[in-house]
């Protein structure tokens, strides 16, 4: 028996800083659920895998950041009971997009035609130069938490369930300090609590 299966109150962390351990798609967040109820009921998640701009493609962005909240939020759902809780991490640059250039159209595909959201949602960069495209999709990304966790609300208070979204600054981390590097803790003269 695994360690933490016998403790009693036990609390579950499921955590990779390092990304070598990954769920790609619904079949992998389910079987990350599934292990993870074998300990008891999942009572709180925190969603805070994603990558920033200096991380990859504008595909790969909006891929992991709004497609991956997608699988985890709709897994979450189906395992979540009464008082459970979703905190989906976003950013304050899902703010800082103008609210009449955010593609809440092509948003509501992503239930019904993940592909065609990603699509459309990646090719909505392209209004940028090559350079930029993958900060406006990390910031079109993180919009899309925003905006999808608002949408979510309903369906998670039907079972008696919470989600959230939380917008931080920048973090001491590894991902943290790569952006801070390409100029992105300039973010931080935006935020509400600054050192």
């Amino acid at each position: 028996m695994a360690p933490w299966r016998s403790w009693s109150n036990a609390r579950l962390l499921i955590t990779s800083e390092s990304g070598r351990q990954r769920c790609h798609g619904p079949p992998s967040v389910e079987a990350l659920f599934t292990t993870a109820t074998e300990a008891g009921p999942v009572r709180a998640v925190v969603h805070t895998a994603g990558v920033s701009p200096q991380m990859g493609s504008a595909e790969s962005i909006v891929r992991i950041n709004a497609l991956g909240t997608v699988h985890l939020t709709e897994t979450f759902l189906a395992f979540a009971g009464q008082g459970a809780a979703l905190v989906n991490v976003a950013s304050i640059a899902g703010h800082l997009f103008p609210r009449l250039l955010v593609p809440t159209r092509s948003s509501r595909l992503a239930l019904t035609d993940p592909a065609t959201f990603l699509g459309k949602l990646t090719w909505s960069t392209r209004l940028a130069p090559q350079a930029m495209r993958p900060g406006l999709a990390y910031s079109l990304s993180k919009n899309f938490v925003i905006w999808y966790s608002q949408r979510r609300a309903t369906a998670f208070g039907a079972k008696g369930a919470r989600i959230l979204s939380v917008s931080p600054g920048s973090f001491d981390t590894e991902m943290g300090r790569l952006e801070e590097k390409s100029g992105s803790g300039r973010l931080l003269d935006h935020a509400a609590l600054h050192p």
